[in-house]
């Protein structure tokens, strides 16, 4: 049961290790720093993200918490970003536009 996950972050540490032994051959140098500077770069958007699903996981949560979608706070949290992200939640629309009509 443990080989899955430490496989899993064993994967994730090779592909970083290999960024780095890539970044020693000049044709590929210029496109891992490149990769490097846009991560560095999407740390506002990914703030401004993080805290837009906090923010409607909240918002939902207190006002659909009787459902399964929005019951537990991680159920919350994976939902409200489902919907940001994917403009579809988790496939109950109902849901949504009730949550949205009874806001209002």
């Amino acid at each position: 049961e443990l080989a899955s996950p430490v496989a899993a972050v064993a994967t994730v540490l090779l592909f970083l290790k290999g960024q780095k032994v890539l970044r020693g051959n000049e044709g590929m140098s210029f496109l891992v720093n490149m990769l490097y500077e846009i991560t560095i770069d999407m740390r506002a958007f990914l703030l401004i993200q993080f805290g837009a699903v906090v923010s409607n996981a909240f918002a939902y949560r207190l006002l659909r918490g009787d459902t399964d979608a929005y019951g537990t706070s991680g159920a919350s949290l994976f939902s409200s970003y489902a919907l940001l992200m994917h403009a579809d939640g988790v496939g109950e629309h109902d849901v949504y536009m009730d949550g949205m009509l009874s806001a209002l």
